[in-house]
Parts: structure tokens; C-alpha cells; sequence
């Protein structure tokens, strides 16, 4: 082919190429055309789409500020378990129960999430809960990602049991919900969340999956005819009664040939004290902005806060102080002159009624029965002894009796001095003298009867007074306040019964639905020896009730959070916990609150727990030790439990520590721990290396520094007795909580085995 002919078919070519743009530009004006929809209709689509913006409209003007005398407990939301909601979503649902009286808190966790290992392995968080539903009228958990522990179910349980109300909701457009989760917490109740999403093709809200409500039953019924949309939900199943039901044209991803999904329902079992007192709901979205102001969605608002703020929680003795109005008055009424311990006990009642939004004042011993010396509408706090109030009308209407029980022991002979001989002797005295090889016996003389107070109920059941606290609840007849009375022996009794209110601990008690009866020795009273005994027992020289000599335990368990950050948790709880597991009931002292105890604090204890270790800051000053040193003169046994101890640290600088190792040989303080090395959490903050060369004494190391420590096998747990009977030291320089749960409760059970050991 010539040149000639190339060039043809290359302008050919070119003219091919550039035809279809010259068409384009040309005939179709594709520059100065914009995108025109199909005409065929709308398409809509089955994922999310923008929500349609509704026309403004004026808020219904609130109904009037509420003006309560005291408002009911605060409803508590779980976010604890990390689940994907933000505060922001629960406003509208906030506004309406602000408008019924009663608050929203958030529960907020104190996990690292960034440090759970595994999805089972996130910590169990009961005693926060338990704190958090002290005062609270209602919970509301909502798509938890995390699982709820077996103990965090049997506190809602309780809490459900005791008239609290439960909102549980399961929403699939939650990212990190999964209706196997949030199961976990609702099938105790009779609720199932199933697996699904519900959706409607042919009337929904702008989306397949925005579908509405089609019915409504039970307390829901003046809702028919209303129209709510969903905004994603699951259908829901189990033991309970619908309150709204999907519109018939509504499917379900799974369960296919049914239709009328229950999408709210209550439940909660009669025989578990629970019946209708728990509310499942499937979508979190109809109580958020902005879907609340579509039609008439607000109303499925008001139905949930109506729910959540009728909560009447059963307030029995326990949940002191939360049963009293505003304001309350304390009288005492004694034979006796009231002393310092009983107005010790009136300040701490004062201080816990001001904590809970609630004003005490001293009145007179006779507001009992003179109720003209009260104002209206105030409860009484009475503290009284048994002698002063037995047959009042607070006695009797309780059903209670009081008698004296006179016992006359055996009348018992004295012995005379043996007879010499320059004893002038009668006849009678010799043939005495010649019968007994040792003393002569005296005529018997009358020996002085015992009297004891017994206290009767309308049951026949007979207590010992001294030995008995009674706490009685009341309504006087004359108007509505309410009497709280605490009845006992004597001062020691009242505190011990006073201070069982202010630990809200009535385990041990026999408890009714007016009258409680409490053992006093088993009062979980806190500085009991500061409070009572100081003042009635005589001062000892050595710390009383040793378990060497045969008597019962008592601990004081001194949590030293004086220098702690704010965010930081102690391991005195971790004790604590260990202890009341093995059946020990420790008394609690606080350095941030209480300051140091001195020795006539811990003399009157058998063992002292000093506990410093789970704060990155913790450390002793010799003017604490000089004390616990007292305290081990006198033979008391010590725990100390501090990353810097001073007693029997080396003098090398505090050290990474990673692994501990067991002792062999140790016997019994490392019963029940792993013989390989137990690895620790990293990123622990320092610790100083302990040593046994600074004791005369023998030392029993129980655990070492491992191999991948610094220092590496340096003491890091010893023990230290006196073969003499006198005092016994336990050194520990970590923290218990650095140890897995079961590890840390089994060492501290054998730490108090080997204090009481012989």
C-alpha cells in the first residue's frame, strides 16, 4: 500500500473516533443537559433513605413545672456494657419523665474496653449496679454489646422484685446489637427478641423497614387509632402481654406466614414478684429526634415515661433512707443519760439524710406520743431502749411484749481457809475437819438471782433483749408520717441497729413487713471499737479476741485511698469480697474520710488488713507505721499491702513486676495457686523489691518476682511470726487485683487461715 493509502485509513480513523462526541455534543446536548428522573414512578428503596423533613410546628407548651415534696428515685440507663447509643437519642424521653418528676441517669462504665481480651472475659460490674440502683426508680437497658454477668441479672431481678421498674429494648438498626445479647437479660423476665427485622412494602414511612403499628391492647388501648412508625424493629416473643402489634400488611425477615407482630409488650413472672413490671420495646428510634415528631409518635413516648415513672418501689428497712419524706426529726428516749456515742449516731444519720436530699433535727423524747411536737407531714427517727417504750403504742401495735426472767443460781458453799493448829476447835469442828482432806465448807449462803429482759412477739417467739435489735416501721394513725423506730438493750445495741441502716446491711436479720429483729453480735458495725467500746470496756494491753486463743476473728480492713486519683479503684473491696466469702465480716475504715487509726483504734481487732497497693500512689510514712508496730508488739496480726511498704523493702529502686512464681515449700499460704508463673497485666505501675534480710525473725517467703520480672526472684509476698506468740506480718508489694478474681479470693482466704492458725 502506497502513502497515499495509509493516510486514508488513518483519517478514517480519526473520523470514526471522534464522531460519537460531535453526536453527543451536537444532536444529544449532553454539556447544557441536567439529570432527568424515570417517569415511571417512584422507586423506593429497601435501605436507609433520608428521612422526609415534616413541616414546622410550634411544641406543645409544657404543663406546668412539678412540684413534688420528694421526687421519686432517678431512672437509670445502661451504658455500661458499652452498647451504640448517645445520650443525645434519650431527650425526648428525659423531657417527659422531667415532666412526671423523676430524672435520667446514665450508668457509664469504668472498664477499658481496649483492654478486654475477649468478648466473655469483660468484668462483672455488680457492686457499681448495686450502687446505681440503690435510689433508682427504673433501669432501661438497651442493645448491651457486651453480655450482663449472672450477678449483674440477679441485682436487676431483685431490683424488678422490689418494685422497680425494667425497660429493655432490642433495636436491629443498632450497630453492635444483637438480640442473643440483649436476651440474656430479658428472658429471666419471660421476654424474647427474635432474630429479625420487620418491614412493609405496601405501607410504611418513606423505607420498607419504617413500618407501622397496627393495634394496640391492655394499658395501650387509648393509643388505637393512632399512627406510630417503627423505625427498624424485631418482633418480640415469650410470656408477655402485646401492648402494639404490626399492621397486617407487616413481614418479618424470618418468620414467614404470620403477621400482627407484637412490637411492645410488658411482662415479667407473678411468682418472681415481677408481673408487669417490665417493658420490651423493639426500636429505640421512635422516642429519638427527630422521628418523635412524625405523627403521632410523641405518644409512644409518654406510654413509655408513664411506665417508667409509675414505679413504686417496695421500700422495706434495707433501703434506708429512701422511704422518708423530706424531712424528718430524731428523738431519743433512755433511762440513762444520753451519751456520746448516741449523738455520734444522731451526726451520722444527719450527714446520710443530707447526702439524700433530705434534713434531720433533733426533737423531744416525747414526739413518740406528743405528736402536737412535730409539723405535719415530718417523719420520726426514735431511738429508745426496750424499757422505755415497752407498752407504748409504737410496742404493742407491733406486736411485742417485754417481762423480766429472774434466775436464781444453786446456792453455792465457800470455802474457809484449811484449819491449823492453834484453830480453836469445837467438837463439831473436828469431826468436819477429819471429813475433808483439804477445806473446811461453810454454811451456804443465798446466791444473787439474774435478771434478763426477754423480749416476746405475738408468735410466741422469745428473744434475749441484750442480744436483740428491733427496727420498726410505722405509720402513725393520727396523719401519714412515718416512724422509724430502732429498739434495743442498751447504747451498744442502738448503735449497732443504727449502723445497720447506714450500710443499708440487714442479711443476718429475721425482717418482716413492719418489724425486723437483728443478732447484735453479728452487727457489721464500722469503727465499732471507736464508737462503743472505748467507751464502756475497759483498756487492754493486748489486741482482744485473738483466734490463737480460741475467740472469733475481727478485722478492720483499712482501705488507705488518701492520696488516690479520682479514677482509681482500690483493692479493699477485693478483700473485702474475700473475707465475707469465708464467712468473716470485717469492719471498713477509710483514710480519706476517717484519717489513720491510731493503736486504740486497732487494738480491740485480732488482725488489721492496711490496704494501698491498688493505687499507683500508695505508700506508708513511718507516723502510720509507728502504730501497726505498737499494734504487732502486742501481738495483733498485720497485712500490709503496699507497692512501697518500708518494712522489708531492699534498697533498690521500685521495679517493673510481670510474673510472680511460687514458693516451694510455703504449705498452705499458696494452697489452691498455679505452680507455673502467674503472668500479670501489663503497663503495672512500680513496685519495690521486698527483702528478708532485714528481719532476726524467721521469714516464710509465700511468693516471689518471676523470671521475666525486674528483680527477678525478690521477694514480692513473706510472712513473718513470732515463735513466742507474739505478732504475725504478711508483706505483699502488688496489688491482689492484679491476679485473676479467683486467684486473688484464694490467696486472701488462705492469708486468714494462717492468721488464725496456731
Amino acid at each position: 500500500m502506497n502513502i497515499f493509502g495509509r493516510i486514508v485509513i488513518v483519517m478514517l480513523g480519526l473520523v470514526l473516533l471522534a464522531a460519537p462526541t460531535a453526536y453527543r455534543i451536537g444532536v444529544l446536548d449532553y454539556p447544557g443537559r441536567s439529570y432527568q428522573p424515570p417517569t415511571n414512578g417512584p422507586q423506593e428503596a429497601l435501605a436507609a433513605t433520608p428521612e422526609p423533613t415534616p413541616l414546622p410546628a410550634p411544641l406543645a407548651a409544657s404543663s406546668g413545672r412539678v412540684d413534688s415534696a420528694l421526687g421519686a428515685g432517678p431512672v437509670v440507663v445502661d451504658l455500661a456494657h458499652f452498647n451504640d447509643v448517645s445520650p443525645v437519642a434519650l431527650q425526648p424521653l428525659a423531657n417527659a419523665l422531667a415532666a412526671r418528676g423523676v430524672g435520667l441517669r446514665l450508668w457509664l462504665s469504668k472498664v477499658d474496653a481496649m483492654k478486654v481480651e475477649a468478648y466473655l472475659d469483660f468484668p462483672d460490674q455488680s457492686a457499681e449496679l448495686a450502687k446505681e440502683l440503690a435510689d433508682a426508680s427504673a433501669l432501661i437497658v438497651i442493645s448491651p454489646f457486651f453480655l450482663w454477668s449472672p450477678q449483674e441479672i440477679e441485682l436487676a431481678e431483685r431490683f424488678v422484685a422490689d418494685g422497680g421498674r425494667l425497660l429493655l429494648i432490642s433495636d436491629p438498626d443498632r450497630f453492635g446489637d444483637f438480640a442473643a445479647v440483649t436476651n440474656v437479660v430479658a428472658e429471666p423476665f419471660g421476654v424474647v427478641f427474635n432474630d429479625d427485622y420487620l418491614y412493609d412494602t405496601e405501607t410504611n414511612d418513606a423505607n420498607y423497614t419504617h413500618f407501622f403499628q397496627g393495634g394496640f391492647l391492655g394499658q395501650a388501648a387509648s393509643l388505637d387509632g393512632a399512627r406510630i412508625a417503627f423505625y427498624g424493629g424485631r418482633s418480640i416473643s415469650g410470656s408477655v402481654m402485646p401492648l402494639a402489634q404490626s399492621a397486617p400488611t407487616t413481614l418479618s425477615s424470618l418468620r414467614a406466614g404470620v403477621t400482627g407482630f407484637t412490637t411492645v409488650a410488658v411482662a415479667g413472672s407473678a411468682a418472681r414478684g415481677a408481673a408487669g413490671r417490665v417493658m420490651a420495646l423493639s426500636d429505640l428510634d421512635v422516642l429519638s429526634e427527630p422521628h418523635v415528631q412524625r405523627h403521632d409518635n410523641r405518644l409512644m413516648v409518654e406510654l413509655v415515661a408513664g411506665f417508667l415513672a409509675d414505679g413504686q418501689r417496695i421500700n422495706l428497712v434495707a433501703d434506708f433512707p429512701h422511704y422518708l419524706g423530706k424531712s424528718a426529726a430524731l428523738a431519743y428516749e433512755s433511762q440513762d443519760a444520753i451519751g456520746g456515742d448516741l449523738l455520734l449516731l444522731g451526726a451520722q444519720l444527719q450527714k446520710r439524710l443530707e447526702g439524700a436530699t433530705r434534713s434531720l433535727q433533733l426533737t423531744h423524747a416525747n414526739a413518740l406520743t406528743d405528736t402536737s411536737l412535730l409539723d405535719p407531714g415530718v417523719d420520726l427517727i426514735y431511738l429508745a431502749d426496750y424499757q422505755s417504750t415497752a407498752g407504748s403504742t409504737l410496742f404493742t401495735e407491733a406486736g411485742l411484749g417485754l417481762r423480766e426472767e429472774v434466775t436464781a443460781p444453786a446456792a453455792a458453799p465457800s470455802a474457809t481457809p484449811l484449819l491449823t493448829a492453834t484453830t480453836a476447835l469445837t467438837a463439831t469442828d473436828v469431826i468436819t475437819a477429819e471429813v475433808s482432806a483439804g477445806a473446811v465448807m461453810s454454811p451456804t449462803t443465798p446466791a444473787t438471782p439474774t435478771i434478763r429482759l426477754i423480749l416476746e412477739t405475738e408468735t410466741g417467739l422469745q428473744l434475749l433483749a441484750d442480744q436483740t435489735v428491733t427496727i420498726i416501721q410505722q405509720r402513725a394513725e393520727a396523719d401519714t408520717r412515718l416512724i422509724l423506730a430502732v429498739l434495743a438493750n442498751d447504747a451498744k445495741g442502738l448503735t449497732a441497729g443504727v449502723t445497720r441502716l447506714l450500710n443499708n446491711d440487714l442479711t443476718d436479720c429475721i425482717t418482716g413487713s413492719s418489724v425486723t429483729f437483728c443478732p447484735l453480735a453479728a452487727a457489721p458495725t464500722k469503727h465499732e471499737s471507736a464508737a462503743t467500746t472505748k467507751s464502756d470496756s475497759p483498756k487492754t494491753d493486748a489486741p482482744s479476741s485473738s483466734p490463737r486463743d480460741g475467740g472469733a476473728l475481727t478485722i478492720l480492713l483499712v482501705d488507705d485511698n488518701q492520696d488516690a486519683a479520682e479514677d482509681e479503684g482500690g483493692e479493699a473491696d477485693l478483700y473485702l469480697q474475700a473475707l465475707l466469702a469465708a464467712g468473716h465480716r470485717p469492719d471498713l475504715w477509710t483514710t480519706a474520710g476517717d484519717g489513720a487509726p491510731s493503736l486504740g483504734d486497732l487494738e480491740h481487732y485480732s488482725w488489721v488488713i492496711w490496704s494501698n497497693a491498688g493505687y499507683a500512689g500508695g505508700s506508708l510514712t513511718e507516723q502510720e507505721l509507728a502504730p501497726l508496730s505498737e499494734y504487732l508488739n502486742l501481738g495483733g496480726a498485720v497485712t500490709l499491702s503496699s507497692l512501697d511498704p518500708l518494712w522489708s523493702t531492699a534498697e533498690d529502686e521500685a521495679s517493673t513486676l510481670r510474673d510472680l512464681v511460687v514458693e516451694a515449700g510455703a504449705g498452705s499460704l499458696v494452697e489452691g495457686l498455679p505452680a507455673a508463673a502467674i503472668t500479670l497485666p501489663a503497663d503495672l505501675p512500680l513496685a519495690i523489691p521486698l527483702t528478708t534480710d532485714v528481719w532476726e525473725l524467721p521469714v516464710q517467703v509465700a511468693l516471689r518476682r518471676g523470671p521475666t520480672s525486674d528483680d527477678a526472684g525478690a521477694p514480692a509476698l513473706l510472712t513473718i511470726a513470732d515463735p513466742d506468740g507474739g505478732g504475725r506480718l504478711q508483706i505483699s508489694a502488688f496489688s491482689m487485683t492484679w491476679l485473676a478474681p479467683e486467684q486473688a479470693g484464694q490467696l486472701i482466704q488462705n492469708l486468714a487461715r494462717w492468721v488464725a492458725a496456731e
